[in-house]
């Protein structure tokens, strides 16, 4: 109830002292005149307040009395706490129908209670209220101060960040309205954080802070608030009091750099860039959405990177604009795409708008409708792609290029066309597939050659750029030319088994009459069956044109990476490398980057090459054989021959890989000497050969010593060695006659003849060989007596070569003997074509061979 003014000024005072009270804490009064039988509770602006003397009642806050009696008249009096006693009405209380009265103590008869004591007492002196400070309350103005920490802040990073404190002389919380010219409410409401601050409430083009202590700090940024000087007018939402907070926003000086002004790469393959911000704490990138010319229309994709305060980005250019997740695209650095994670909450302030500052889009999706950059299609081509650092909003600029609001930096991807180098295929020691160090490791054990031995590993090695990124996309994102550079068979197969454009096989030919020729299956193969091995030319260094290398290793010695056992005699062609579809292009609409799951109409084709052109598939054969071993020098019994002195050698050839474990033991052929005349490691070179040497100038001519060749500790073969005088004739292959010239048709065969003579006293037996262009075609076994010649005759078949000539070399231990070997394109008999020059009529060749020195591998 509202009372009665008894005096209209005393009035309005007594009640604004009365609404300081209230406001402050209620209280019950402790003491009563005696015979009182009324107990009395202020309540300010609802809050009971006690005792409320020591919490004074601020001007405008409302006082309510409980506990009176109703129908009672009470006065609210002046109050003299020094004295204790009470002063002249200042306004009558009214408890008619009621036990409680009301005291509006900013608008008592339209003006304000005086500030000063006040203390109720009944009108008449009945059921006497005692006048003392623990009855009486006072009304007193808030005091309200605000400001901020620091009076000038950035526009823009760590130094847009301060504190904003609002004091009082209260002692309970407070609410705060909060308004500024030049700010509206959303404005504020980010200035006051109020996305994560939920004290913060907006207000009708202003803002609340709700429940805030005195002395209190809430944090505030700048970063939504354009630079200019602003005044914070603060006002206590219950008492009226203000205050106001300057501060001033300056624009902060800012950059951004790039590592290089352009960073290239092979499309395809990797790419990092790094970046970094001055002046900021964090900042974008944009990829892409510019011209390479003027006039020209947008690249066809966009994306926006927050990279915080800086980053080093590595990109996988083979899913970039895929729906792969965003850390096989983005495999380095701390950085979060837009296009992966739209909503991310570091986006949540980043706007796309006009030149003018209007919003043209919600997201990254709907802006590139808006400035015409569509989805890819398929894996970025080979081009230059803009790198744009910057922060504030993306802006479309006038001429339809996307910008940001505060441009800082700029640099280019440039990726350049992928290559394709060769493929060769080499052997290593038996052992597991995965038996290595690395490609490294690996390659100080490979030996090139086009067959392999029954056990031995049989090894793959092509050169590419621009497949590291798929490598990558089959590895989940493991990267197979960093960290061991290594990636599981399984793994491997399933990159097969995609759209890739990617294909290994190698299939058994002429399996024979219902069976089902053998296959390379790396889909069931362990990895110490099968193993495949990456190496990055450029050590992680961006660096396009460096071409990598990549290993596929396997086992021959079991079923293991085939679906068959690969036996010796059987030759294998292989194709390896990437296709080209003529049915169109790969596209990224029918691959589930994510899943690795292709829909049905999904062509396979390698990204970079041209549908319908020439792919880059490498073929070849390569044939398994049995383990041999052949000594130079033997006699017509095949025993090998050497000679009593001081630095006698055993030589011969042994189709194992070189740097496979082997030994031989040089043993006495008599049961009393046990003790091994020798015991010697043996080194193969890259040609098969080998050469063990000892002293046996001892060893009496015609002595026979025992021989046992080992291989990885097993004996492999055992025989007898023949000892001969030093004086004696040693047996030796000179070549007599090979023609000068030879043809043959294309895809056809023909044969060479060539004369041995062995022009020492002892027989030999010894293996002559037939090379066309460096390659063993046909080879032969031959045992020549002492003092005789024989002939020798080979197979010479065109095989896969080409029309053109050809030089041919046919090859003993101590002799060779060349000539040309012409592949003529086949024609009918018809046309009157007959034999060659340098053949007889049925075709025999005739003529004198060139003779040549001894090869680095004959002895």
């Amino acid at each position: 109830m509202t009372l009665p003014t008894a005096s209209r000024g005393a009035l309005a005072g007594l009640l604004a002292a009365a609404l300081l009270a209230a406001g402050a804490a209620g209280f019950v009064a402790p003491a009563m005149a005696e015979g009182s039988s009324n107990s009395i509770t202020y309540h300010v602006d609802g809050d009971e307040r006690s005792p409320a003397a020591d919490d004074p009642v601020f001007r405008n806050e409302t006082v309510t009395v409980t506990g009176l009696e109703s129908g009672a008249d009470y006065d609210l009096r002046t109050f003299d706490p020094d004295s204790g006693t009470a002063g002249e009405p200042v306004t009558h209380l009214d408890t008619s129908g009621s036990t409680s009265a009301t005291i509006d103590t900013g608008n008592v008869s339209g003006e304000p209670l005086p500030l000063g004591w006040y203390v109720v007492n009944e009108t008449g002196g009945g059921n006497q209220i005692d006048a003392s400070r623990e009855n009486a309350f006072r009304l007193t103005e808030e005091d309200l101060s605000a400001s901020f920490t620091a009076g000038t802040v950035d526009s823009t990073g760590d130094g847009a960040q301060t504190k904003f404190t609002v004091d009082s002389n209260r002692g309970g919380t407070l609410d705060a309205r909060v308004t500024a010219q030049g700010l509206d409410e959303d404005e504020l409401y980010a200035l006051f954080r109020g996305d994560e601050n939920d004290a913060v409430e907006r207000d009708g083009g202003a803002v609340v802070l709700r429940d805030i202590s005195p002395g209190e700090s809430v944090p505030v940024d700048f970063e939504a608030v354009h630079p200019a000087s602003y005044e914070l007018e603060v006002a206590a939402t219950d008492t009226g009091a203000t205050d106001t907070a300057p501060v001033t926003v300056q624009e902060r000086e800012m950059s951004a750099s790039f590592g290089k002004t352009v960073y290239e790469a092979d499309t395809g393959d990797f790419i990092t860039f790094s970046t970094g911000f001055q002046g900021t704490g964090e900042g974008y990138v944009i990829v892409g959405g510019d011209r390479v010319t003027p006039g020209a229309e947008l690249t066809n994709f966009i994306d926006v990177l927050y990279v915080g305060g800086g980053s080093t980005v590595t990109i996988n250019t083979r899913l970039l604009g895929s729906d792969a997740p965003a850390e096989e695209v983005y495999v380095g650095g701390s950085v979060t795409s837009y296009a992966h994670s739209p909503d991310d909450p570091v986006f949540d302030d980043l706007e796309f708008v006009d030149a003018g500052g209007e919003r043209v889009a919600d997201d990254l999706d709907s802006f590139r409708s808006e400035v015409g950059i569509g989805e890819p299609l398929g894996p970025l081509e080979e081009g230059r792609y803009r790198l744009l650092a910057g922060t504030g909003d993306v802006v479309v600029r006038d001429d339809g290029v996307p910008d940001f609001e505060r441009p800082l930096a700029r640099s280019n991807l440039f990726l350049t066309p992928p290559s394709y180098g060769n493929l060769t295929t080499y052997v290593a020691p038996r052992d597991e597939a995965s038996a290595t160090d690395g490609p490294g490791d690996l390659r100080s054990s490979l030996t090139e050659r086009s067959t392999v031995t029954k056990g031995d590993r049989l090894v793959f090695e092509f050169d590419a750029t621009g497949f590291h990124g798929t490598l990558s996309w089959a590895g989940e994102g493991a990267d197979p030319l960093s960290g061991g550079g290594t990636m599981h068979p399984a793994t491997l197969a399933g990159l097969l088994d995609l759209p890739a454009g990617f294909t290994i096989e190698a299939v058994q030919r002429a399996p024979g009459p219902n069976r089902v020729p053998t296959e390379l299956d790396l889909a069931g193969a362990a990895d110490g069956e099968a193993y495949f091995l990456a190496e990055d030319a450029r050590g992680g260094a961006d660096d396009a044109g460096s071409t990598d290398t990549y290993y596929l290793v396997v086992d021959t010695r079991g079923t293991g990476p085939f679906d068959g056992v690969p036996e010796p005699g059987e030759t294998y062609d292989y194709g390896v490398g990437f296709e080209a579809s003529p049915d169109g292009r790969y596209r990224f609409d029918r691959v589930d980057h994510a899943a690795k799951i292709a829909s049905s109409d999904a062509v396979d084709h390698y990204p970079y090459l041209e549908p319908g052109g020439d792919g880059r598939l490498w073929t070849g054969n390569v044939t398994v054989e049995a383990p041999t071993l052949e000594y130079d020098r033997t006699d017509a019994d095949g025993r090998p021959i050497v000679v009593n002195r001081s630095g006698a050698t055993i030589s011969g050839r042994i189709n194992y890989a070189p740097g496979t474990e082997m030994s031989v033991q040089l043993l006495p052929d008599n049961r009393t000497d046990r003790q091994p005349i020798a015991v010697q490691s043996v080194d193969v070179t890259e040609n098969g050969t080998f050469e063990i040497s000892h002293d046996l100038a001892e060893r009496a001519a015609g002595e026979t010593l025992g021989l046992e060749f080992y291989v990885r500790e097993k004996l492999f073969d055992k025989r007898a060695v023949a000892v001969v005088d030093s004086g004696d004739d040693f047996p030796a292959f000179d070549l007599v006659e090979t023609p000068e010239e030879l043809a043959v048709d294309e895809n056809g065969t023909t044969t060479l003849s060539a004369g041995v003579h062995n022009p020492g006293s002892l027989p030999g037996r010894e293996r002559v060989e037939l090379r066309v262009a460096g390659e063993v075609v046909d080879a032969r076994t031959l045992t020549v007596g002492g003092n005789e010649t024989t002939t020798v005759t080979f197979d010479v078949p065109a095989g896969n070569r080409s029309v053109g000539s050809y030089d041919y070399t046919v090859v003993t231990p101590d002799d060779r003997l060349s000539g040309a070997l012409e592949v003529r394109a086949t024609t009918d008999p018809s046309d009157g074509g007959g034999a060659d020059p340098g053949s007889g009529p049925d075709g025999t060749p005739t003529g004198p061979g060139q003779r040549h020195g001894l090869d680095a591998d004959c002895h």
